[in-house]
């Protein structure tokens, strides 16, 4: 809680600028680095996607050669037990 009853305000009073003026200088201001940070949020988020993109292409290539491994193993397998019986 403020202590009003001890607070001593002193001030100089200052004329007023146009809001034109003033206005068009914020918006210049404001709005440029506004678009910059969209622009870096974007091309980050492409990024991302692309990184995402490309593991879950190699996970799914990994899996691929995995189940390939695998037939060919199965093959042989299957190749030596029917030279095992025709013999």
């Amino acid at each position: 809680m403020i202590n009003t009853h001890r607070l001593l305000v002193r001030g100089v009073r200052v004329p007023l600028e146009d809001k034109d003026k003033k206005g068009k200088d914020m918006d210049c201001c404001c709005i440029i680095p506004l678009i910059i940070l969209i622009v870096i949020n974007f091309f980050i988020l492409i990024l991302m996607w692309l990184i995402y993109r490309m593991k879950r292409r190699e996970e799914k290539d990994r899996q691929e050669k995995e189940q390939k491994e695998q037939a060919q193993e199965r093959r042989k397998k299957r190749k030596q037990k029917e030279k095992a019986i025709d013999s």
